[in-house]
């Protein structure tokens, strides 16, 4: 299923950077839906040492209100995984299973085909130490856990356009202050390389 999803967008993509390049108009506003091609987590659970993995999987929607000729602000709902072999098969045995959910507010300027975003970011970060297709007889190698947290931060974005709707980019997602489980500084990030497509619905 993920394979042919990829193919999909792949020919969309490819399409799309043939199609002519509509200038922005201030006071549209756009719809925005993004795919997370690679999604690299730095996470440090509770009571756990630091947790690293590069993997596939996620969805990004939000909107975009064009207030300038060369400017733009943007709010987005993204949510981000990084299954092992980048999703493209089922996982034998133990792992580690990281998530992501963040709402995302930033300020974005326009130079030429290149947008650079920069804002606020509020995640629901998540990582367990799961397994699947395991009989019960069999114990695990050790606990299975689940840690949860919620942080704040900020969001670094840029991307290229590549036609009339579709983008290219990375996004990175640096945060400092937990709230949940317990109030403390502590630095964890994400990063991602996505495909992005916006598209007008009001001008």
């Amino acid at each position: 299923m993920r394979q042919s999803l990829f193919i999909i967008i792949m020919l969309l993509t490819a399409g799309n950077i043939c199609g002519q390049r509509r200038a922005y108009e201030p006071g549209e506003i756009r719809l925005k839906f993004g795919l997370p091609s690679l999604n690299s987590f730095a996470l440090n659970p509770q009571n756990e040492t630091r947790k690293t993995q590069t993997g596939w999987d996620g969805f990004e929607l939000g909107l975009e209100y064009q207030y300038h000729e060369k400017g733009f602000v943007s709010l987005e709902y993204s949510i981000n995984g990084a299954a092992e072999a980048f999703g493209l098969k089922d996982i034998e045995g133990e792992f580690d299973q990281f998530g992501h959910q963040s709402l995302n507010l930033s300020q974005n300027n326009i130079i030429g085909r290149v947008t650079i975003g920069y804002g606020l970011t509020f995640a629901h970060n998540i990582w367990n130490y799961t397994r699947t297709l395991v009989p019960d007889s069999i114990p695990p190698t050790r606990e299975l856990v689940k840690r949860r947290t919620q942080s704040l931060g900020f969001i670094l974005n840029s991307y290229y356009r590549l036609g009339e709707t579709a983008h290219v980019g990375l996004c990175y997602r640096p945060y400092f202050l937990k709230v949940v489980p317990e109030n403390k500084f502590d630095y964890e990030h994400i990063i991602s390389l996505d495909i992005m497509w916006r598209f007008r619905i009001k001008k």
